[in-house]
């Protein structure tokens, strides 16, 4: 059950002038009708588990009986995101930091709850992963300048993505493609005839073949075998 805290605040009208006199809150009481822990709650419900505005009204109504408006929902993100801002920012600089890293992007339903989205253009969610640390970041644009922006421009370590044009201007040599692209077009080579269906068969079997190694040496198998 949710904890709640009530303050009542006694109210009084002069009988002579008709004013009204309200007693204030404590001054360790914040004005605003939630605490951290729900929204913390919030935010969790809106990150971790992707859930909407209207699924996180649902979900704390029929679960907790907490009657929150769409709008008090939203301030609560922009707050919690505020407070985690000084995370985020070291969590990109250490990815750019890393000597392999990983990204891709995808479309991304953002409308204009936060202001920021006036036109209604449609976002883009990109990722940077890495072993240690993943971020995330919803952007109006999937241009290179975002690319750079999440990367770094002066990234020297390896990057791991699609064919985007917009990861072009890192180094081919420092560049992996997609394996999983790489896969689907060895396979549509050897859906080809004569000499084509033959490279393609070769390749898609070395490609199977590089990634059955790469699961053992993952699960640590491979390991374990050549030290035994």
């Amino acid at each position: 059950k949710p904890l709640i805290t009530e303050y009542r605040l006694h109210q009084l009208e002069c009988e002579h002038c008709g004013d009204q006199t309200r007693a204030s809150l404590p001054s360790f009481v914040s004005p605003k009708c939630y605490g951290a822990r729900l929204a913390a709650f919030v935010a969790m419900l809106s990150g971790e588990s992707r859930q909407s505005h209207r699924q996180v009204k649902t979900f704390l109504s029929q679960v907790f009986g907490i009657e929150l408006a769409r709008g008090t929902i939203n301030r609560m993100r922009q707050e919690i995101s505020s407070a985690v801002a000084a995370a985020t920012t070291e969590a990109m600089e250490f990815t750019k930091q890393q000597p392999v890293v990983n990204c891709d992007e995808t479309g991304f339903s953002q409308q204009n709850k936060d202001g920021e989205n006036p036109n209604q253009k449609k976002a883009w969610l990109w990722v940077l992963v890495t072993p240690l640390v993943s971020v995330f970041m919803v952007t109006l644009s999937r241009s290179q300048d975002i690319a750079k922006e999440l990367i770094g421009e002066s990234f020297l370590g390896y990057l791991g993505s699609d064919r985007y044009s917009s990861y072009g201007w890192v180094e081919t040599d420092l560049r992996q493609l997609c394996w999983s692209h790489l896969l689907r077009d060895f396979q549509a080579i050897s859906e080809r005839s004569g000499v084509s269906q033959e490279i393609g068969l070769a390749l898609r079997a070395r490609g199977y073949r590089l990634c059955h190694w790469w699961h053992r040496v993952r699960d640590g198998t491979l390991e374990r075998e050549l030290f035994i």
